[in-house]
């Protein structure tokens, strides 16, 4: 985009019209012809077995591993990790159309005006709190007791909550409603407008072009609240699609072609401090598919806490990281975390660890027998939990590395863990196989998605289906989501279209049914609205027993003539 112009339609809708989704996502990864529709090994998860599924007549893709859907435009997006319209752009290259921009609409300007406010009320924020650090001597001894030097005290601009009111702080000309927006207030239920921050060491977060999108605040001076509190979801500001430090990390991450991964605020300063720059710390989240989307072209170190919660993390990390198939390193931090180990042992003491980082089943290995000699069971119990990682390596020398690991542990012959491993891969135990068999569907709930795709895929279908159900007619929440959806929709329908949190139900859908949907609506209509009826009818007896029952005569009669007009249908 350009100032005051944006991508024209001209353009988005020639490359809708002319991009063909089989060719571009083959830019990326190998698909193969099988039926009607193409597979391939999944970009997004790590798998052997191809579940990446591409329908080249719906222009969409859906992966029954993970669950990853969209059309050819989504799909360049999550490999490039871009926005829409550089997306298109990207495409509009690649077949040679040309890229022309037109003049903003006015909901458009509204739009990025109220985008342009939120974001200069967080950096006016931000720019106060750094300036009441200058006078609040005890946040700098705080901070100077944590070692951090001023540097990246400066670097990542943290400050302290100012003790103007929020209001004062980011000067005037920012509504009260921008405020809220930005998540820096919020209002009581008498309506009044407090600050979210208050007598708080105050971390700027940073998104990957360097504007300020959120803050993280730690309590000092009183114990009246919680320690640790982030901004809220805002129009900016998505904690589980940002990484603290990411933006200040990003070019040592990409020389080292590596990335510590901690948990705090002050860990991240921490090392930063003593020249681990490529360190970045999640914020009170687990690892989410889009941090390691983020993070899938480098090795992973995690250097979390020491304590319970911290190694629980580090395991189900490493677990997702591995599934994803990014190189994943732990780190045993003897029992402190990394800020405290760093200011005893500084960055000599880090890189002495880092030389015997344990991989996932070292360390899972480990924790394990921090509890005790293992017996007969238990040592049954650590093959079980190590053999999904083993399993997914590829290599064979790593994986026979692996099973020598487990073995040493285990003081149990390699050649029977290996034999335990293959066993489990090829015939899991009776309750893994009992919930991995997909149970069978009803003809209601097959009803029920091919109205849903057929409303998708058709605007006559869609027209009817608006007209003729009630949201109290379809099941689950999901489905409860997509018909809302679909009921405010209006012309051809894309992916794209679609909630992000109900695109791959979508998705599955068409994959399943797009050929017969729009076919079948009329019988899978009356089974919808039969299963509506016989559970009505049902509800309606039981209400009626129970009236009779308090003797509340009164309630009866529109009972039963609600009853007598679901008996006709």
């Amino acid at each position: 985009m350009v100032d005051n112009q944006r991508l024209s339609d001209t353009t988005v809708a020639a490359v809708k019209q002319a991009v063909q989704i089989v060719p571009v996502i083959q830019s990326y990864i190998q698909l193969k012809k099988r039926g009607k529709n193409y597979v391939g090994l999944c970009p997004f998860h790590g798998e052997k077995t191809p579940s990446f599924t591409v329908n080249a007549d719906k222009n969409m893709y859906y992966c029954f591993g993970c669950h990853k859907a969209g059309d050819a435009i989504g799909f360049v997006r999550d490999m490039e990790h871009v926005g829409f319209v550089d997306a298109v752009i990207h495409i509009a290259k690649l077949l040679g159309i040309s890229v022309e921009y037109q003049a903003l609409r006015e909901s458009d300007k509204a739009q990025l005006d109220r985008y342009a406010m939120v974001y200069k009320a967080l950096d006016l924020f931000r720019l106060c709190c750094r300036d009441a650090l200058k006078s609040d001597s005890a946040a700098q001894e705080y901070l100077k007791g944590r070692g951090i030097s001023p540097a990246v005290l400066d670097q990542f601009s943290v400050g302290v909550t100012p003790q103007a009111s929020v209001q004062a702080s980011v000067g005037g000309g920012i509504p009260e409603s921008v405020l809220v927006d930005a998540g820096l207030a919020l209002r009581t239920e008498s309506g009044e407008l407090v600050a979210r921050f208050r007598h708080r060491i105050v971390f700027p977060i940073l998104d990957h072009r360097g504007r300020t999108v959120g803050f993280g605040g730690r309590l000092y001076r009183t114990d009246t609240g919680p320690k640790y509190l982030n901004s809220p979801e805002t129009l900016v500001f998505n904690k589980n699609r940002l990484l603290y430090g990411g933006y200040q990390a990003k070019a040592a991450i990409k020389k080292t072609q590596s990335c510590i991964l901690v948990e705090g605020y002050m860990d991240v300063l921490a090392a930063h401090t003593h020249g681990l720059c490529h360190t970045v710390a999640t914020m009170g989240t687990a690892l989410s598919d889009a941090h390691i989307d983020g993070l899938k072209d480098s090795t992973i170190i995690l250097a979390m806490d020491s304590d319970a919660a911290g190694q629980a993390a580090m395991t189900k990390s490493s677990q997702a990281l591995d599934r994803a198939n990014v190189p994943v390193q732990l780190l045993d931090l003897q029992g402190l975390d990394p800020a405290d180990f760093l200011a005893q042992q500084g960055s000599e003491g880090f890189y002495q660890q880092l030389d015997t980082a344990l991989n996932p089943v070292e360390f899972r290995l480990k924790q394990l027998m921090r509890e005790g000699q293992p017996d007969g069971q238990a040592k049954r119990a650590m093959v079980e939990a190590v053999a999904p990682f083993i399993q997914r390596q590829t290599d064979p020398i790593v994986r026979q590395h692996y099973i020598q690991q487990v073995a040493k542990a285990t003081q149990i012959d390699p050649t029977i863990i290996q034999d335990k491993i293959q066993l489990m891969a090829v015939n899991p135990s009776m309750k893994k196989r009992s919930a991995a068999r997909p149970t069978a569907v009803s003809k209601y709930t097959k009803a029920e998605a091919v109205v849903l795709c057929a409303m998708f895929l058709d605007e006559a279908c869609r027209a009817r289906g608006v007209a003729e159900i009630q949201i109290a007619m379809i099941h689950t929440e999901q489905n409860q989501a997509l018909f809302q959806a679909l009921a405010t929709a209006t012309g051809a329908l894309s992916l794209e279209a679609i909630p992000d949190a109900i695109r791959s139900d979508v998705a599955k859908s068409m994959m399943e049914y797009d050929t017969t949907a729009v076919a079948d609506f009329d019988a899978c209509l009356a089974l919808v609205q039969d299963r509506y009826a016989k559970q009505r009818m049902q509800a309606i007896k039981a209400s009626i027993r129970e009236k009779e029952a308090q003797g509340d005569d009164a309630a009866i009669p529109p009972l039963l003539a609600e009853l007598n007009q679901l008996l006709k249908l």
